[in-house]
């Protein structure tokens, strides 16, 4: 299984004014988020990682060409990283033909959540966080009784038997990424380039059984925010 990482953005809610820096170069425990991710995916044992570039892309190639963690990197460039991130994923889609999981690179997160997805056994899967604020600015995710996620979005459209934040990591099958390509490239061919993957995704779960593993306990977070900053280096102090 590989690992599609998407790291085009720029992170201008997070950086100072006129501080030049790719997002996933933000240091958590000392270390940079971007190289915290190859540690983690190298622990579970994803021996393959593609990262999707914008934003800096030669410098987060650079940092990358010293990298010891044992896992294969590659690249893909998105040039149109100012737009919506449905173009970097898209930009990944021909390596949507076997099983894969599409990652945001702005979370910080233990080896053992990223497990808790490679370990289950749907093929199709989320993360879910029942702890989570019911604001605007998180992924939501809600699911039937029978565990089957049918909502991906910023603000619920109704009450479900189980709700939460999403993590931002999606572990999909190669029947299902095939689906999920063809519907990228059709949202985007009807003028959705300015839009986010997560609202492809929200459509995707209407024709694919897609699941969900709990992470309540674990620690993680996304970062947007310098206070989002400051959670993740408390969390992971020492990481």
């Amino acid at each position: 299984m590989r690992a599609i990482i998407l790291a085009a953005g720029i992170g201008k809610r997070l950086q100072e004014q006129g501080k030049l820096m790719p997002k996933c170069f933000v240091q958590v425990g000392g270390k940079r988020l971007v190289d915290l991710h190859l540690e983690r995916l190298a622990e579970c044992g994803i021996t393959e990682a593609c990262f999707v570039v914008g934003y800096m892309a030669q410098e987060i190639r650079s940092h990358l060409a010293a990298d010891t963690s044992g896992v294969m990197i590659r690249f893909i460039e998105n040039p149109d990283y100012l737009k919506g991130n449905i173009l970097s994923a898209y930009a990944a889609r021909d390596l949507f033909d076997e099983p894969f999981i599409l990652m945001d690179a702005d979370v910080a997160y233990p080896a053992a959540l990223l497990s808790r997805l490679i370990q289950s056994p749907h093929e199709n899967c989320l993360l879910l966080d029942e702890n989570f604020n019911n604001d605007a600015e998180e992924m939501k995710l809600g699911a039937d009784e029978g565990g089957r996620v049918w909502e991906i979005c910023r603000r619920l459209s109704r009450s479900w038997a189980v709700q939460g934040e999403g993590v931002g990591f999606f572990r999909c099958s190669a029947a299902a990424g095939a689906i999920f390509r063809e519907m990228l490239g059709r949202t985007i061919a009807a003028g959705g380039e300015g839009l986010e993957y997560e609202e492809v995704l929200n459509m995707l779960m209407k024709l694919a059984l897609i699941r969900f593993e709990y992470v309540v306990g674990l620690p993680w977070t996304e970062i947007d925010f310098p206070e989002d900053l400051q959670k993740a280096n408390a969390l992971f102090a020492r990481s």
